[in-house]
């Protein structure tokens, strides 16, 4: 398995695989890896042939900096997992030059202090659940992350 270690290396082995006519599925995470991620894995392996997981703590899901420093990062034990379960490739929080866009279906907000220069989007009302009244960033988080290109 390998650890993309930048976007610009991820979109080149991408394009690459796509040029070759390669199913290629995504499993994002936030890392901690458990027998429910590895379980999602195997599955995106039986239906894809490439799986890329994100392994990346998104500042934009904690609402107190503190929770943010508090998370787990356990990358080396997690690569072991991917590694076992059939993953190509993992990225993790080390991967350069990550965005934060806003999908057209999705209202924008004011980004929290730990995401400097980024907006963060949030689930249009017809979209939020119960998650998203108890922790909206929790929600929004996901929703927000995307790759510059």
């Amino acid at each position: 398995m390998k650890l993309v270690q930048t976007i610009k290396e991820l979109q080149s082995e991408l394009d690459a695989l796509r040029s070759e006519g390669k199913t290629i599925g995504l499993v994002p995470t936030m890392g901690a890896l458990h027998a429910g991620h590895a379980s999602l894995v195997k599955r995106a392996v039986a239906e894809n042939d490439v799986v890329v997981v994100s392994d990346f703590v998104n500042p934009t899901q904690f609402n107190d900096k503190n929770d943010l420093a508090k998370y787990p990062r356990t990358l080396d034990a997690d690569c072991e997992l991917l590694e076992k379960v059939g993953a190509a490739a993992a990225c993790g929080n080390a991967i350069a030059g990550y965005a934060l866009r806003k999908p057209a279906c999705f209202a924008q907000h004011k980004v929290a202090d730990n995401v400097p220069d980024a907006r963060r989007s949030a689930p249009a009302p017809a979209l939020r659940n119960r998650a998203a009244a108890t922790s909206p960033d929790h929600t929004s988080g996901p929703i927000s992350a995307r790759q510059r290109r």
